[in-house]
């Protein structure tokens, strides 16, 4: 990957090239668990999808057999660190 980078200072414009070799990016095994999970319940829930997206707006909360699932998985328990009860 290049990236040219210019700046200005009193004496004029000056451009750097910096180049670096970046390796792609893999996801260590729980989050790539966690994408997988979420890819296989997006299919499942595909063909009813503006029913589950309208849900929250006509009922105030989220689809109940999409947030069983989600439950289910532990999910909500992702944004909490395990030293304080999560996931």
């Amino acid at each position: 990957m290049t990236l040219a980078v210019e700046s200005n200072d009193e004496e004029g414009t000056q451009t750097s090239i910096v180049s670096a070799d970046l390796a792609p990016f893999t996801l260590p095994p729980a989050p790539a668990d966690v994408r997988a999970q979420a890819k296989e319940l997006a299919a499942r829930f595909a063909e009813r999808h503006r029913e589950v997206r309208l849900h929250p707006f006509e009922h105030g909360e989220l689809h109940p057999e999409l947030w069983r699932e989600i439950i289910e998985r532990g999910w909500p328990g992702l944004l909490v660190p395990a030293a304080h009860g999560g996931s």
